[in-house]
């Protein structure tokens, strides 16, 4: 039995917080926390436009290598990632892939470092509006496969684990009072590092039946205090997004 969700619509039809119709969306969309993230993406697909615009979700469709292929920002936490999921289930999407940045909290994870979680601790409140806690945050088993062969046979250093999603950015950094206390906690069960968004979506294509995974850029060890500059992640971020493009678009 699935999930009842209600189709919440504008006046124009479109859905009410992403503004998108059925035909400004494709089958598969990549995901990303803003719109000049989602730009950054928008970059690799031909034919492209910006297909919706509301609030702080901006949507381009395009193609590559003659597949339909689109982008949308989602914004920043487990909230509207919720929101956005349960839209995209609405038009119909079947596919979509995170790609983000993530603070590993495990010594010896390098800046570079590519993370696919196999799944997420659920440390924040959107899905527990869903579902009770005993219910588990984990990605598409053959969607991590794919993306993860992908970047590995482009010599990229990948992870697959566990990542850790929660609400409060700023309760877990080194410069908060308990912040290393809260992190080793973590980081002592095998937790890779902190994010914010893919527990809520993990759970949520899972209750509507969509394919999910997500691509995480390390940008920084928090542990041990290595970061990437601002050049060397703009770098692999492009690197990146073009990568992903290409592997959902077949090529």
């Amino acid at each position: 039995m699935k999930f009842e969700s209600r189709k919440m619509t504008l006046v124009d039809g479109g859905m009410h917080h992403l503004g998108a119709k059925k035909e400004d969306v494709c089958e598969t969309m990549i995901l990303t926390c803003s719109p000049e993230e989602t730009k950054e993406v928008a970059k690799h697909l031909a034919d492209c436009r910006v297909t919706a615009s509301h609030r702080e979700y901006l949507t381009y469709t395009g193609t590559r290598n003659g597949r339909k292929l689109g982008c949308i920002s989602m914004g920043h936490g487990c909230m509207p990632m919720a929101i956005a999921v349960e839209e995209l289930n609405h038009l119909e999407v079947k596919t979509i892939v995170k790609l983000g940045e993530i603070q590993a909290i495990q010594k010896g994870i390098k800046p570079g470092t590519i993370i696919i979680p196999s799944g997420a601790v659920r440390s924040e409140g959107a899905s527990r509006e869903y579902v009770p806690d005993s219910y588990p945050a984990c990605a598409d088993i053959p969607l991590i496969r794919k993306l993860s062969d992908a970047l590995r046979k482009k010599k990229l250093d990948v992870m697959v684990g566990l990542v850790r999603s929660h609400d409060a950015y700023y309760t877990e950094q080194p410069s908060d009072p308990d912040g290393l206390e809260r992190i080793r906690k973590w980081s002592k069960l095998g937790v890779l590092g902190n994010e914010h968004e893919c527990s809520a979506m993990f759970v949520l294509s899972e209750i509507f039946r969509i394919r999910a995974a997500a691509v995480l850029i390390t940008r920084e060890n928090i542990v041990d205090g290595t970061a990437l500059s601002e050049d060397e992640f703009s770098r692999l971020n492009e690197l990146i997004n073009e990568m992903i493009v290409d592997t959902l678009a077949g090529s």
